[in-house]
Formats: structure tokens, C-alpha cells, sequence
């Protein structure tokens, strides 16, 4: 296998034989946008989007729009409800793309990709709309594999041509918000999973499940930020009681779901009755699905809803606390640069005092509720 400075510059003789070596010099300088919406479930208002096929592209989009080496197989043996990550990772950056759509909602700009092979995805540009990070798709996904959890559609860095997703938006005030430079926009090409994706059956009081202790907190944390300041002034009783979990293994899901949002200080995913906490089909595993507002850049890399959605929980599956007590914070970022994504210093000193948050209050149960702290 090539040495990671052999890869990278063949990738760069690529990039420069087929892109002419240009330097990404910004060509569009879009306007601040409105506040994201935290709930992640804001339809955009329908607008004339023509899809864009193959035979209308004056380019094929092909292998020269890889921003960078995507790996086709990890360090780790990597696979997604029990499918093998690298044939998928392939084709996400470098299948030939047949047609482009624009996503019918969220309150990002998006877009569906048909590849020549059948195969789906979806297309996250980088946009300047501040809660919407094209790179926290693939950051999120790096370190669900890191810790052994197959839950986060695989995802890549890719470039696609500017004009292309303009024709494919049609008149989407949204695209303003995209940002090109040279005429190419880069983005995370997710995943498409196939088949229906159900909200999680969770009743009120399904945090009961996750707890040793029966009382639950004054203040349900798993909502969307704005409700949790508000019931932080009412502080209201709660009294709900929860029905048994529809699955053995949904408390363990739910633990790890915790966790892992926790790891990478996403606060999306509660918001909006609970629509980005979805199973395959009825019945089935947990997909960890939107994780855009993950890897906030910002100084505030903790805050208290963060915390009271983790500390909520007071029962850990034994192998999820060894993965996140292995991970290594600084050969993830390493792995993350050779995926096209760089994350700053202090994203990756946020990291490190989220972990070992989550192994501190972990041990606290632990040492306060003995075996009844283990799922």
C-alpha cells in the first residue's frame, strides 16, 4: 500500500492534471443567512428545481472531483448495519454521477445524487449558514467507527461544480448561501440508506430506561435548546412513566446514542418530536442520521444541555466506555485530515474534555449504583 505522502501526491498530480492546479480563490462571497433552525425539520419553500441529468453536464462528474484521498477501507474492518463500508465509500467519492435534485427539505440547502450504478446519496454543501457544517458529516462519521458503531451513514469529501447544483437548485434562495471557490463547491456525500427510516418508539419517560435511579430530572434535557431554557424558569414535575422499550437492546442504543452525540457536541438531535431519532424500518437499530450540527468551531466547546443530556443517563455498555477510553483524539484529527477534513485545535481540545467527561460521570455511576450501572 502507498505511504501516506505517496498518496497524497498522487492525489495532488490528479487534482492538478484534471483541475489545472488552480488554487481555491473564492469566487462567490454569499451573504450572512438567516439563524439555522435547530430542529433540522423546517420544510423550504417549494420552489422550481429541475433536476440536472448526466447528458446536460458539459463535464462528466467523475473521479476529478474528490477533494481529497477518500479512504475505500479503513484502519478498522468498518461496516454500517452489517454492510461493509468500503464498496459504499468508493463509489461516494468516485462513482460517476448520472443525476442531481435538489432536497426537498431541511433548512439547509441539500441535494439527492443518483450514481451511474444505481446507487444513492446525499449531497451537503458548505454554506455560510453557521449551525450547518458540511464537514461534521464525515467528522461524525470518522469517530463512529473509531468507536466501533456502525450506526453513521459513510460519508465522504467531494467537490461538485457550482453550476451544476445552481441548475439543479432552480430559484432556491439558498443557494446564495452555498460557497464556491474556483467554480467548485465542496461537501459531504453521505450515504443514501435505503428503505423506510421510523421514528424511534419512545414514550414519555424513556429516559428511565437509561437510569438506575427511578426519579427522573426536573427538566427534560432531550428537547430542542430553546424549550430547555424555557423549562429551566418553570421547572415542572415531571411524573411520566415509561412503557418497557420495544427491544432488548433499545436502553444500550439509546446509552450509546447519548454518548456519541455528547462526543461530538451535537444538540440537533432532540429537537423537532424527536425526528432525527429514527430506526431502520419498524423495530429495528438506531441510525444516528443529520449529525451537521456537530463539531461546533466555536470557544464554547461544553454547556450545560450538552451535560444534562449526557448526565441524565446513569447505565453504559462496558464495550461503548473501552472505545471511548481508547480513542485517540489525535490519530482521529490525523485520520480526518487524509479524509479532506481538517479539525482546529481547539475542536480537537473540545474532543479530549468531552471524553473524558463522558469516562468521569461513567465511573460516578459506576461507583454509586455498582452492576446496575452496566448494560
Amino acid at each position: 500500500m502507498p505511504t501516506r505522502p505517496l498518496r497524497a501526491a498522487l492525489v495532488l498530480l490528479l487534482a492538478g492534471s484534471l483541475l489545472g492546479c488552480q488554487a481555491f480563490a473564492p469566487r462567490i462571497h454569499p451573504g450572512p443567512g438567516a439563524e439555522a433552525s435547530t430542529s433540522g425539520v423546517e420544510e423550504a419553500e417549494e420552489v422550481e428545481a429541475p433536476d440536472v441529468m448526466a447528458a446536460e453536464l458539459e463535464a462528466p462528474l467523475a473521479p476529478a472531483t474528490v477533494v481529497a484521498e477518500a479512504p475505500v477501507a479503513g484502519p478498522r474492518e468498518d461496516r454500517f448495519l452489517g454492510a461493509d463500508d468500503a464498496p459504499i465509500l468508493e463509489v461516494l467519492a468516485h462513482g460517476e454521477i448520472a443525476r442531481i435534485e435538489r432536497g426537498r427539505g431541511g433548512r439547509s440547502l441539500g441535494f439527492k445524487i443518483w450514481f451511474a450504478d444505481g446507487s444513492r446519496a446525499y449531497f451537503k454543501p458548505e454554506q455560510s449558514a453557521g449551525s450547518t457544517r458540511w464537514y461534521a458529516e464525515i467528522a461524525s462519521y470518522h469517530l463512529d467507527r473509531a468507536l466501533g458503531l456502525g450506526r453513521t451513514a459513510p460519508s465522504v469529501a467531494r467537490t461538485l461544480p457550482y453550476d451544476v447544483l445552481a441548475r439543479a437548485a432552480g430559484r432556491d434562495a439558498r443557494l446564495d448561501e452555498i460557497v464556491a471557490r474556483d467554480g467548485e463547491v465542496r461537501g459531504a456525500m453521505i450515504h443514501w440508506i435505503e428503505g423506510p427510516l421510523t421514528p424511534a418508539p419512545l414514550a414519555e419517560g424513556w429516559e428511565r430506561w437509561v437510569r438506575v435511579d427511578a426519579r427522573l430530572p426536573a427538566v427534560d434535557p432531550y428537547v430542542a435548546p430553546p424549550h430547555y431554557r424555557r423549562a429551566l424558569r418553570a421547572r415542572p414535575t415531571r411524573h411520566a412513566v415509561a412503557e418497557a422499550p420495544d427491544r432488548e437492546d433499545r436502553a444500550a442504543e439509546l446509552s450509546d446514542l447519548v454518548v456519541f452525540d455528547y462526543l461530538t457536541a451535537n444538540q440537533d438531535r432532540w429537537g423537532g418530536n424527536y425526528t432525527n431519532v429514527r430506526t431502520q424500518g419498524e423495530g429495528g437499530p438506531i441510525v444516528y442520521l443529520d449529525n451537521g450540527a456537530a463539531f461546533r468551531p466555536g470557544r464554547h466547546q461544553r454547556d450545560g444541555l450538552l451535560d444534562a443530556r449526557l448526565e441524565a443517563v446513569q447505565r453504559f455498555g462496558a464495550d461503548t466506555l473501552e472505545a471511548v477510553r481508547a480513542l485517540d483524539v489525535d490519530a482521529l484529527a490525523a485520520e480526518l485530515e487524509d479524509a479532506g477534513v481538517t479539525l482546529s485545535a481547539r475542536q480537537r481540545r473540545g474532543l479530549a474534555e468531552r471524553q473524558a467527561h463522558v469516562l468521569e460521570h461513567a465511573e460516578a455511576m459506576r461507583a454509586a449504583h455498582g452492576e446496575a450501572a452496566a448494560l
